[in-house]
């Protein structure tokens, strides 16, 4: 049975797709590399640790380090992950067809 994903999650693994990463930032940020920062220190464009934890707990990213606080660290794609990536470009490829 498909894994049913919110809109975050598919951008977040969507983002992953070039790298299979999503650094983190401090303040509970995950983003690509190469994210420019905004003028506070920002990523400009960044997933939080609600859509992390909810993709690790499905399986599809796991952490590329292990610290004993689970909020930290990068995060890279699992099979699985790379699995519902598949999925998801799939769906899209079909959703651009129909229109």
């Amino acid at each position: 049975m498909p894994i049913k994903l919110s809109k975050f999650q598919k951008a977040a693994l969507l983002a992953m797709e070039r790298d299979d990463t999503l650094l983190r930032w401090p303040g509970g940020y995950w983003t690509v590399p190469g994210t420019p920062a905004d003028p506070a220190g920002n990523p400009t464009a960044h997933f939080g640790a609600t859509t992390m934890r909810a993709l690790e707990r499905a399986r599809l990213i796991e952490r590329t380090l292990y610290y004993p606080e689970p909020w930290r660290g990068n995060r890279r794609l699992t099979d699985l992950g790379r699995q519902a990536l598949d999925e998801i470009k799939r769906a899209k490829a079909q959703e651009e067809n129909h229109q």
